[in-house]
């Protein structure tokens, strides 16, 4: 299975939309196809053993549309054979046909408004009174040129008819057609009666594209707004940047650096990046210190403190220092390339909620279609003449806005992950962003989320002799020489507390290294002076346990040893044991107690979690007492100890079989599965690549205090998503009958239809800028 993004022109609204979908997820092999109206995008999961890129542009193309392959460098491989040359300004094009109307109004409708008695100033050659027929061609010629400007609309609107996918513009197009055409047969009919001129509907056919255009125009610039997160990231990576020669080290002058584009940079090469410049890569600083500001990829508002071996991030901003930097990733291997690549997944897949306006969508226009021809049919027959019926006709036709029921889901999340993407909340998929809302149990894994992740040595313990230093620093190089080859946030407090004490390892060679997750790692050891390579095994007590009874079903822990075990856990510490097994006799050696400090933002995220109604409950591998201890003082419901990294998953099924919607924070290897099994899987931003890669949600900064914001982030856009679809079925119901004249027996209340084409520009205007009130909004 493959995903790709294709750029798709020509969708005006939700039923083209819903067209393109269609006719893709109708072929064989296609596992997932979604269209973003927003992004003119569409997303498409599929078997390329069975399905094809031509296959796919070719139903695209002959529904009527323009595709195009969305490439990784973002330029796009044409594959329709439409004329791309260049476009046209619509902003142009939208002041020459609102002259152009507006000229036509003047002349149409001027004979009709009077100013102290006189009717507006029109050349007696152009009276309908004493020209009529001078009156009609000058109105046919001006709404001929409106009806040019907006060619577009109506070319587009037919185009989708032929192809059976009717669309929005498919209603515009047939309204102002009809009124433009019933006026041109009434023009050849003034010679025979001249009071047809009275009947004439040019202004309105012009109006309504105008209308319309307008609609579009705004529409456009404010959805270019909803777009605005991913155009700040993308500007934030400079053109160029200075290399420095590959030879070059510490101490050489930088007089020998050259400018270069940073696309052209490959990977170990030695940039310089003066104060207030922008960081061009990912890398390592070689040279100098400063303070970096993060706060455009991260959120961090305060800048942060870098020197020599410290990492920075592409596109981040450098303080008052100059840097050298060793460049550790290009491409779209960058950091600032995997957000974007983030945001825009996030923004290409739809949110369940979409669901019901997709399949009204796919049967809108059609229905509206019938609609305005079953309410002529019904008004002709109680008498009505044939102004009036066109009049109903038109209105209903181009009150309709399948628009805004396209435009309801897709800028509310463009604009939800945005806000999120500027505040270091990296969001997956629309499905995410709904389901982080509904949560009402939360769980975190212990290390790295709850804690710091940064655990130190508090204890060591000699379980022969106490008294011999020479003998501890000889068991802990053992320790330390297996531990080095893990990537634990324990092994790597057992590496620096190593370091601490200058242990020296390095004749300590380690082979047959075996990692065994939840429980320790075993290796064998290659010690100097010593005969016998040793069986080396580390780990948790039960993992001890274990071991020692796969050697003798007698085996068991000395009293002494356990004593000591829950001394160090009552005080909170984690126990790690080292074990070492030698001419058959398996026994303890050495007991390590690792204590990792809480988060400071962790009282408050729970606490506020708490406020919200939700259940949060720790998961670890840690003893019971050691959980608890930590579990009390941040105020955590449920405790779920020793628990192996399979577990977690299953810890996560059994609130789900109690009807909860789970979400779960961890940052390692072993929260992956718990972090695909819960509805929501966040990973805090220093976790591994495999978390990262399995979590829907990914919180930029180091520690979890955007779990809150994340779920109030996804509650706001939820609760927008609904505003916006709320709006677009209300306006819908009410204009659509509005437009039939339901109201025109009882009240004498009948539109115009070129107050019908306003009403259904507003109308999407309406939910675009609700969905840009989200942005406004503090998470």
């Amino acid at each position: 299975m493959i995903t790709q993004t294709y750029n798709v022109e020509g969708m005006v609204c939700a039923a083209c939309s819903s067209a393109v979908e269609k006719v893709t997820r109708k072929l064989d092999g296609v596992k997932s196809s979604n269209v973003n109206l927003t992004t003119k995008q569409l997303s498409i999961e599929y078997d390329e053993a069975i399905c094809t890129m031509e296959q796919i542009c070719s139903v695209v193309q002959k529904a009527g549309f323009e595709i195009s392959l969305k490439t990784e460098k973002n330029t796009e491989i044409k594959t329709s054979t439409q004329n791309n040359s260049k476009k046209e300004n619509p902003k142009i094009k939208l002041i020459l046909i609102w002259i152009t109307s507006l000229l036509l109004m003047y002349v149409s409708m001027g004979h009709m408004i009077k100013i102290n008695g006189s009717s507006l100033p029109l050349p007696k050659i152009f009276n309908p009174n004493f020209y009529p027929t001078n009156f009609a061609l000058i109105q046919l010629i001006l709404s001929s040129i409106a009806l040019f400007f907006g060619r577009k609309i109506l070319i587009n609107g037919i185009s989708a008819a032929i192809h059976k996918n009717p669309n929005m513009n498919t209603l515009v197009a047939v309204g102002s057609l009809s009124s433009f055409i019933y006026s041109l047969v009434l023009t050849f009919l003034i010679p025979i009666d001249n009071n047809e001129v009275h009947n004439l509907y040019f202004e309105s056919s012009a109006m309504i594209l105008t209308f319309i255009m307008t609609g579009k125009f705004l529409e456009g610039q404010s959805t270019e707004k909803t777009k605005s997160a991913i155009s700040a990231l993308v500007s934030l990576t400079p053109d160029k940047c200075l290399i420095l020669p590959s030879s070059w080290k510490s101490g050489d002058s930088l007089q020998d650096a050259s400018e270069i584009l940073v696309e052209k940079v490959t990977l170990d090469s030695l940039l310089i990046v003066k104060p207030g410049q922008r960081i061009p890569l990912d890398g390592k600083i070689i040279f100098g210190k400063t303070t970096v500001d993060e706060s455009m990829l991260t959120g961090e508002s305060l800048p942060i403190e870098k020197k020599e071996d410290s990492l920075v991030i592409g596109g981040s901003l450098n303080g008052n220092g100059l840097i050298v930097i060793k460049v550790s990733a290009i491409g779209n291997d960058t950091t600032l390339a995997k957000i974007i690549s983030f945001v825009e997944e996030a923004q290409g897949k739809k949110a369940p909620i979409s669901k019901i306006a997709d399949k009204i969508a796919g049967i809108f226009v059609p229905t509206v279609i019938m609609i305005a021809i079953i309410s002529s049919i019904i008004w002709a027959i109680l008498g009505k003449d044939i102004n009036f019926v066109l009049r109903i006709f038109t209105s209903v036709l181009v009150i309709a806005c399948p628009c805004a029921l396209g435009l309801a889901t897709p800028t509310a999340i463009m604009t939800g992950t945005g806000l999120g993407a500027k505040k270091g909340i990296l969001v997956r998929s629309g499905e995410a962003l709904e389901q982080c809302g509904k949560i009402n149990t939360v769980v975190f894994d212990k290390t790295g989320t709850i804690t710091k992740g940064k655990p130190q040595v508090t204890a060591i313990y000699d379980c022969n002799d106490k008294n011999q230093n020479s003998k501890i620093d000889f068991l802990f190089s053992i320790l330390a020489s297996v531990e080095q080859a893990s990537d634990h946030p324990l092994a790597k407090a057992i590496i620096e507390k190593a370091s601490e004490l200058k242990i020296d390892f390095s004749d300590f060679f380690v082979t047959d290294f075996e990692n065994i997750l939840g429980k320790g790692v075993k290796a064998e050891v290659i010690v100097p002076n010593h005969d016998d390579n040793l069986q080396v095994y580390i780990g948790s007590k039960n993992f001890m346990e274990e071991l020692g009874l796969s050697q003798s079903k007698s085996y068991f822990i000395s009293d002494e040893i356990t004593e000591t075990i829950n001394n160090f856990e009552n005080d909170g510490d984690t126990v790690i044991c080292l074990a070492i097994k030698e001419n058959q006799n398996f026994n303890i050696e050495l007991i390590i107690g690792i204590r990792d400090e809480i988060r400071t933002e962790s009282f408050e995220v729970i606490k506020n979690l708490h406020k919200k109604g939700i259940e949060v409950a720790m998961i670890t591998g840690d003893s019971f007492k050691t959980a608890k201890i930590i579990a009390d003082k941040v105020g955590i419901d449920k405790i779920f100890a020793r628990t192996m990294p399979e577990q977690k998953a299953s810890i996560i099924q059994e609130f789900q079989k109690e009807n909860k919607t789970v979400l779960m924070v961890g940052d390692g290897i072993n929260d992956a599965p718990a972090l695909v099994q819960a509805e929501v899987g966040i990973a805090v931003g220093n976790g591994t690549d495999i978390a990262i890669e399995s979590a829907d949600i990914v919180l930029m900064k180091d520690g979890i205090a955007d779990v809150d914001s994340a779920i109030n982030l996804s509650r706001l856009t939820l609760r927008n998503i609904k505003q916006n679809l709320f709006w677009a079925f209300f306006y819908n119901s009410i204009s659509i009958p509005l437009a039939a004249g339901v109201l025109y027996s009882s009240f004498g209340i009948l539109l115009n239809p070129m107050i019908a084409g306003a009403s259904m520009a507003l109308s999407s205007i309406c939910v675009v800028l609700n969905a840009l009130r989200l942005g406004t909004k503090k998470i």
